[in-house]
């Protein structure tokens, strides 16, 4: 991805009790007790990799033709 696209932006989110370096980065995961997440943005849309539970990992691509579209789906979910 690197290679194609640059460097991502990365952020992660820990959920109490768990914090960042505590060295309980493994045992948070399994316990649904962190986020991870990096993307990439380009000009034909974005793409979002999250680390999920149990090592599992989800792969979003968002393509500017419809960002429109959804983002007016969530909007109007939002105002019902």
């Amino acid at each position: 991805m690197q290679t194609k696209y640059g460097k991502g932006t990365s952020s992660e989110t820990f959920i109490a009790p768990y914090i960042e370096g505590d060295g309980r980065e493994k045992e948070a995961l399994r316990s649904d007790k962190i986020n991870y997440i990096t993307s990439w943005k380009s000009t034909g849309g974005e793409i979002r990799i999250y680390l999920l539970p149990q090592y599992n990992v989800q792969i979003d691509y968002l393509d500017e033709a419809n960002r429109e579209v959804y983002e007016n789906e969530v909007v109007e979910t939002e105002n019902d």
